[in-house]
């Protein structure tokens, strides 16, 4: 094992320390205008969207998180995160990678590590041709090994990428990455979510009309 890999786990042991495992069966987060959306434990969720509609989700969960007082990890599959841009943030472990594989290969230490409550998988501005290396084996052992945590895995993509994905949401907005500089309320006026997938008895997705 390398020694980058021991010490990352031993900043997660420091950093984020075992906590017994919430009963509910879906973390919940009231994203602004957005409504409330649950990501179920234990399982993958897939986000996908374009880029700019992606990152201004991104924006509100990493926030809702914050005050909610979740761990969470983003491992930041191109390089791109910017935490100056995020008016709250903290409690968030910073993955930094330069590529799709470098990506996966974290998640599956992180999501073998069990102590963060969500880990956010970001491959939205990584090239098509990374992408299409991902082996759909990949996503399925993720599944099985989030089936004994209580951690949930949510991945954001540009397209519909994860065939075993127990929620998929698309994102649609009328934006460019750049007008991301906007009021936060005006653009998120023009972001539209969809469910795509739903494995589960109960509703994950509420939008707020009022």
């Amino acid at each position: 094992m390398s020694a980058t890999i021991v010490e990352l786990r031993e900043l997660l042991a420091t950093k984020y320390p075992q906590t017994p495992a919430r009963l509910e069966a879906h973390y919940e987060f009231a994203l602004s205008s957005l409504g409330s959306v649950s990501f179920p434990k234990a399982a993958l969720t897939e986000v996908c969207g374009s880029a700019g509609a992606t990152m201004l989700f991104l924006h509100v969960l990493f926030e809702a998180a914050h005050r909610q007082k979740f761990f969470t990890a983003l491992i930041d599959g191109k390089g791109t995160f910017a935490p100056e841009s995020f008016s709250q943030v903290s409690n968030l472990l910073w993955v930094i990678c330069e590529n799709a594989e470098q990506a996966i290969r974290s998640a599956d230490l992180l999501v073998r590590d069990g102590n963060l409550s969500m880990i956010v998988l970001d491959l939205r501005l990584n090239p098509e041709q990374q992408l299409r290396r991902i082996a759909a084996s990949s996503w399925h052992r993720f599944q099985r090994l989030l089936e004994t945590t209580a951690t949930t895995l949510v991945a954001v993509t540009p397209r519909p990428l994860v065939a075993c994905a127990s929620l998929r949401f698309q994102l649609h907005g009328r934006f460019q990455l750049s007008e991301l500089s906007q009021r936060r309320n005006v653009l998120l006026e023009q972001l539209e979510l969809a469910v795509l997938r739903e494995r589960s008895s109960a509703p994950l997705w509420e939008l707020r009309t009022a």
